[in-house]
């Protein structure tokens, strides 16, 4: 079982660690949460960010890039393909890296493998 304390900065985050701090953010009200942004303290509980910058994703289409729909059905694949291509992509565990070590959540860990074998037993 990794925490937040065996990750070093830099490296990527397991999805393990990253459930366990937003966990710990969901327990909080908003007055802490407030307090802990404001004075600059949240990598304390949640000590991740993206692993690199990205571009904000547009959201209008550019009207050359339009194309006007054929009369005809889609076929069961087109249809497939048109849906899994308007999702957005999931996040993965390498999308967030350590920022910075604090105190390990190992009973939140537990809680959460507690209610993973319950959910899949």
């Amino acid at each position: 079982m990794s925490t937040i304390n065996d990750l070093e900065p830099g490296s990527p985050a397991t999805l393990e660690a990253v459930l366990t701090a937003v966990v710990e953010l969901s327990r909080r009200d908003e007055a802490e949460l407030q307090a802990l942004v404001s004075d600059g303290r949240l990598s304390e509980v949640f000590p991740f960010r993206p692993a690199a910058p990205r571009a904000p994703v547009a959201d209008y289409e550019d009207e050359s890039a339009l194309v006007e729909a054929s009369a005809k059905p889609l076929g069961a694949r087109a249809r497939a393909r048109l849906i899994q291509s308007s999702m957005s992509r999931p996040a993965t565990a390498a999308a967030f890296q350590v920022v910075d070590a604090s105190d390990p959540f190992e009973a939140l860990v537990a809680e959460f493998r507690d209610i993973e074998s319950s959910a899949s037993g």
